[in-house]
């Protein structure tokens, strides 16, 4: 079994990892001088890919207006991202050499499920703005992390440096939302329905890394988590489908679709692509905790401006109070992967696609080994990129 703590954030050795469909590196990365500019460049790149997943908040909840009833409408809008998603990763997957086997683990299919309440994520951003709507979702991501560590044995209460992350991150999370009680009327008004919101786009980042690790097994099975990532998203449209009837032939709520906006749905399924491809290089140019930290960093400037300038929702001004609650969810990040758990560090950020408002889930940068359940039978020495 690898030891995964040798080296914080990153795994130890080539020959103890396996290779996923021959697209991720497993080997530390190398801290020369003459690395620098390559590094520095991967880190702008790594948090442009966390500013792309704020970013394409703005786009679903533009699209969701579009219906007289953009509640439900997101629902339609969220299986669209899924499909488009899907799409844009065929070339990814039908190139990729790894073989194709059945899956050994039937639960590993189930992953598309895990995400059927990602469409509240639109819903959350529109009621308290996009930092705290990721924000809370990240919640869900490491307490279900934390969670499985626990379960699996991988943690146990001396383990104080993840615990007092963990800890810290929901004290800077509490801090942020300090102010959304009072700064939003549709909060102050309809408190009951704000929390309903809220607590799904809480539960969907425990759905996300239940995601992840299904996701990381079926990608060990069939070759590839690009192949895994179109799988999960089928499920989670067939999965979908009987709400999609409910709103559709009950409610009477049809799926708003107009030529115009192909722009904004190509822009989701690029940004799909961009998001799972990135992952697929910048853990091998950065190592797992540098990357997971420089994606956070784009998604909390990022969403600080989006909120600052009200594209989203009310407009919500940067100040010290929320520049400090950021700060501690930083440094809680921080401490909470520089201990990784065999979860990959990415997991919760990250969501194909982390913290996306599309059904789809990050896939760990190595397989995830339950070593309660038997290994997938797949075989390959680790190659490079």
């Amino acid at each position: 079994m690898a030891d995964f703590r040798r080296l914080p954030g990153n795994p130890p050795a080539e020959q103890n990892l396996k290779a996923s469909g021959g697209v991720f590196v497993q080997r530390a990365p190398d801290l020369g001088l003459a690395s620098i500019t390559v590094r520095a460049a991967c880190t702008i790149w790594a948090a442009l890919v966390g500013a792309s997943v704020a970013c394409n908040l703005v786009i679903t909840t533009h699209l969701s207006s579009r219906s007289d009833e953009p509640k439900l409408n997101s629902f339609y809008v969220n299986a669209m991202c899924a499909f488009l998603g899907a799409v844009s990763l065929i070339p990814q997957a039908s190139l990729t050499q790894a073989p194709f086997r059945r899956p050994t683990q039937m639960w590993s299919l189930l992953g598309g499920l895990c995400s059927l309440t990602s469409f509240a994520n639109t819903l959350g951003s529109q009621l308290v703005g996009a930092q705290i709507d990721l924000l809370l979702q990240l919640l869900g991501l490491l307490s279900m992390a934390l969670f499985l560590d626990a379960r699996m044995g991988r943690i146990t209460c001396s383990d104080h440096r993840r615990i007092f992350g963990f800890l810290i991150v929901v004290a800077g999370i509490g801090a942020n939302s300090f102010h959304v009680a009072d700064g939003f009327d549709t909060v102050q008004q309809q408190p009951l329905f704000t929390a309903v919101v809220l607590a799904g786009v809480f539960v969907s980042g425990l759905g996300f890394t239940m995601q992840a690790k299904c996701n990381g097994q079926l990608s060990v099975d069939i070759g590839g988590p690009a192949r895994a990532c179109i799988i999960c998203a089928a499920v989670t449209l067939i999965g979908g489908s009987p709400i999609q009837a409910y709103i559709y032939f009950d409610l009477g709520v049809p799926f708003e679709f107009t030529l115009e906006d192909w722009p904004l749905w190509t822009l989701t399924g690029l940004q799909s692509a961009f998001y799972a491809g990135s992952l697929a290089v910048l853990p091998a140019k950065l190592g797992y905790t540098a990357t997971y930290l420089a994606i956070m960093f784009g998604k909390l400037a990022s969403s600080s401006i989006l909120d600052a300038g009200g594209m989203i929702a009310s407009a919500q001004p940067f100040t010290v109070q929320r520049a400090l609650s950021l700060v501690l969810v930083f440094v809680g990040s921080g401490l909470f992967s520089s201990q990784p758990s065999r979860l990959s560090p990415l997991s919760p950020l990250s969501s194909p696609l982390s913290l996306l408002p599309s059904p789809f889930s990050p896939l760990p940068s190595f397989p995830y080994d339950d070593p309660e359940e038997p290994k997938s039978g797949a075989t390959g020495a680790p190659t490079r990129t």
